[in-house]
């Protein structure tokens, strides 16, 4: 689905907004996540159509790198 929907912008844009941004880092360990909005606009700039993703984040620290 995504890629047929990028694939498919032409002339059109892609405005990327994150929200809801959040972040906590522990001893080796770092947690985040974000509501991401991703918005096709026209070459005149209207809003053609929207999707909202949650995208979540863990790392963890490994050999002491």
């Amino acid at each position: 689905m995504v890629i047929g929907w990028f694939g498919g912008l032409g002339s059109d844009t892609v405005e990327v907004v994150f929200a809801d941004v959040q972040a906590s880092v522990g001893a080796g360990v770092a947690f985040g996540h974000a509501a991401v909005t991703f918005t096709g606009n026209s070459a005149r700039g209207e809003r053609l159509r929207s999707m909202t993703n949650r995208i979540t984040v863990n790392l963890a620290q490994r050999g002491g790198a």
